[in-house]
């Protein structure tokens, strides 16, 4: 999970695809990030009510989800400074390092306390990961010595 800033965005659509194509800067590089939505799954329509006509209950759940699916839609929809949580693996792709996103969303923080918070544990991840050297795991060490 990366709290960063959208430094640009693009999208389009392939084979019933919708590829978003993210360039976020964490404060620690830029990197790119992908991420695929199934169109079918992003557009399906809601169905139509089978509760009986004048079942408030029914109604109310389709405008909760309509609301809900229009929210998705409006925090998906990123701005060149907009502050993003990217939630996905790293993957070298022709050569370069990038995010495989699972999800993406937009942050609302009009008070920066997000990124003010963020700031704050940037130098203890700097301690205690960046900044130590790269140790090969001892399961890799010995199927390496194997050979």
């Amino acid at each position: 999970l990366v709290l960063c800033v959208s430094v640009s965005w693009k999208a389009k659509t392939a084979y019933l695809h919708h590829c978003h194509s993210l360039t976020v800067d964490d404060s620690t590089g830029v990197i790119n990030c992908i991420c695929w939505k199934n169109l079918l799954e992003t557009e399906k329509p809601l169905p139509a009510s089978t509760a009986p006509p004048g079942t408030s209950s029914s109604l109310n759940l389709v405008e909760q989800i309509r609301k809900l699916q229009e929210l998705v839609r409006w925090k998906s929809r990123l701005e060149i400074g907009d502050v993003a949580r990217v939630r996905g693996h790293l993957r070298i792709y022709r050569g370069q390092r990038e995010i495989q996103g699972s999800a993406y969303y937009k942050v609302d923080d009009p008070v920066c306390d997000v990124q003010i918070s963020r700031m704050l544990e940037l130098p203890r991840l700097y301690r205690e990961v960046y900044d130590q050297p790269f140790q090969i795991p001892q399961k890799v060490q010995r199927s390496v010595n194997m050979l």
